[in-house]
């Protein structure tokens, strides 16, 4: 067994079990428009580079999203890894949703996934407050 852990609870689950929980900060108000911000993980079959998991995500979404578009797609870095950056945009029936998603490789084939949303236009302060919390991200070693 092993030891999950939250801020708020922890409890012992089965070794096999893969950690894939989601985090959403929902509703929030980034100078005075929507934003959410929601972390997800991902734990892949195999070794997968960073490139080749981006496109097979970025395909999914181009399927799944209409009027999907990449805005910008780039290489950055977050605490001294090399992550990967994609804005882009899509339509639902409330009109026209701009996200910014950073995509963190890990150890063992997980990554860790950020993806800020907004609706319209994903302003600098937007991009300040997303990029505030990338700079302040530290990886738990040896956590799943």
């Amino acid at each position: 067994m092993k030891k999950y852990l939250t801020s708020e609870i922890s409890f012992d689950v089965p070794d096999e079990w893969i950690q894939s929980s989601i985090n959403i900060f929902p509703n929030l108000k980034v100078f005075g428009k929507d934003f959410s911000l929601v972390i997800t993980r991902d734990k892949v079959e195999m070794d997968q580079a960073l490139d080749a998991y981006v496109d097979e995500q970025n395909s999914k979404q181009l399927e799944m999203l209409p009027d999907f578009k990449i805005i910008k797609r780039e290489d950055i870095k977050v605490s001294d890894v090399t992550a990967c950056g994609v804005h882009f945009q899509w339509k639902d029936n409330n009109g026209l949703k701009i996200q910014y998603q950073v995509y963190i490789p890990l150890p063992n084939n997980f990554y860790i996934i950020l993806t800020g949303t907004t609706v319209e236009d994903f302003s600098s302060s937007h991009e300040e407050v997303f990029n505030t919390i990338l700079s302040t991200l530290i990886f738990n070693k040896g956590k799943e």
